[in-house]
């Protein structure tokens, strides 16, 4: 028996160790037969990701490990079948975890995740620290912002506002931040902005790139909110009683940090581990 079939007769015994063992495997040989028995089996190893328990093997995958698998299978499907497999074969709170375990890392689950799934995913990454989960919020509007349904969950009620608001929060602390001393010029941004839609920077001047307006329109650039409804976000936040003096920018650098290692160590973190330490959640 070939490695490939060995590995097809492992994922219908449910040993996902050995299939995730091979999968991750630094030897090409290994890798090429895990990958075909995966591709041969899409549905199977859905199924054994959704029931999966390390056991009483020597190696066991940890929940990074898990996701990873999951996105293999659904990279090699188009994003309709990619869609029913995540939703038949994964209940939501498991696609929750899945989706945590790679937090802000690129994801094809969680392009085809549906709004609900998504909506549980932020409510959870996003209960944190404000000035972090402002930042937590746009790397996952930069992750989430070709979903066909960005729009809805835009508007998902969080702790303290909409993932909008969130979202723009990251971005004006971002715009802040690149300014000469740490943050925007005070006498200009502590009040209301003009709203009008048919400006589509309505803080900017021609030559403002390189200003507060110009840095903030093109950080939000990226995740496709415009001006006017940036700036409808902050005048809601404004009259909510948000207040720039009041911003602990030491707190905002902090935050910016542990955002920053959060993805470093989420790009390093291990996929197979010890049985013992796989039932373990990663720490986020």
């Amino acid at each position: 028996m070939n490695e490939a079939n060995a590995l097809v007769e492992a994922l219908k015994t449910g040993d996902m160790n050995e299939v995730g063992r091979n999968l991750f495997s630094p030897i090409a040989e290994e890798r090429k037969a895990a990958e075909l028995a995966v591709r041969s089996n899409p549905e199977l190893a859905m199924q054994n990701l959704q029931n999966y328990r390390p056991g009483d093997a020597s190696v066991g995958l940890t929940l990074k490990g898990q996701a990873d698998i999951a996105e293999f299978v659904l990279g090699n499907l188009t994003d309709e079948k990619a869609a029913e497999m995540l939703q038949s074969h994964l209940t939501p709170d498991r696609v929750t975890e899945l989706l945590r375990a790679r937090g802000d890392l690129p994801s094809v689950a969680a392009n085809v995740a549906n709004v609900e799934m998504l909506q549980a995913v932020l409510v959870e990454e996003l209960a944190s620290e404000h000035y972090g989960a402002s930042f937590m919020a746009y790397v996952w509007a930069i992750k989430l912002h070709d979903h066909p349904e960005y729009e809805e969950l835009l508007k998902t009620s969080l702790v303290k506002g909409t993932f909008e608001e969130y979202v723009v929060m990251g971005a004006y602390l971002m715009a802040s931040e690149s300014l000469p001393e740490g943050g925007p010029d005070k006498s200009d941004h502590t009040g209301h902005f003009e709203v009008d839609r048919n400006d589509d920077n309505p803080e900017a001047d021609d030559d403002d790139d390189d200003g507060f307006s110009g840095i903030f329109a093109s950080i939000l650039e990226a995740v496709q909110i415009d001006a006017y409804d940036a700036n409808r976000c902050l005048n809601e936040m404004f009259d909510r009683g948000f207040d720039p003096d009041d911003i602990d920018w030491d707190a905002v650098a902090e935050a910016r940090d542990a955002i920053n290692k959060r993805h470093q160590d989420l790009e390093a973190a291990p996929l197979v581990v010890a049985a013992e330490e796989a039932a373990d959640d990663l720490d986020f």
